[in-house]
């Protein structure tokens, strides 16, 4: 009987505390190209799906405004900025950057797939990135 219950508490001291649970934070995002009217080039911003607790360094990202006769703060670009730790636009000269950006912050390209959607005259593809975070 001893032997049973020493048996018993080993068994369920493994399971317990012999097992690490990993515990994986999906973000599915697009890249979205918009025009910067004060510089006279195209940008991306990322547009993440809300719901994912653990992409508080996406969500904060500040939205450039393009209009005319708007003057950004230059300090905050990705492309231009060595240390990423603080506010930045969202606001990338290429998907490229944008993904570079999410490497930094600690998360893996999963993978990616296209989403479809249209009308009866036309249709639409846009790419979709998964990414994760462990």
């Amino acid at each position: 009987m001893k032997k049973i219950f020493t048996l018993l508490i080993i068994t369920i001291s493994l399971n317990s505390f012999g097992q690490v649970k990993y515990s994986n934070n999906y973000l599915l995002l697009r890249f979205i190209q918009r025009y910067d009217h004060s510089n006279k080039r195209d940008y991306f911003v990322i547009n993440a799906e809300a719901g994912c607790d653990s992409a508080k360094e996406v969500y904060s990202l500040v939205y450039y405004n393009n209009s005319r006769s708007v003057v950004n703060t230059n300090d905050v670009y990705s492309y231009n900025k060595k240390d990423t730790s603080g506010v930045l636009f969202n606001y990338f000269l290429s998907p490229t950057e944008g993904i570079n950006y999410m490497s930094k912050k600690g998360w893996t390209l999963n993978g990616i797939f296209t989403e479809v959607f249209g009308g009866t005259d036309y249709v639409i593809s846009s790419p979709v990135f998964c990414f994760v975070k462990n």
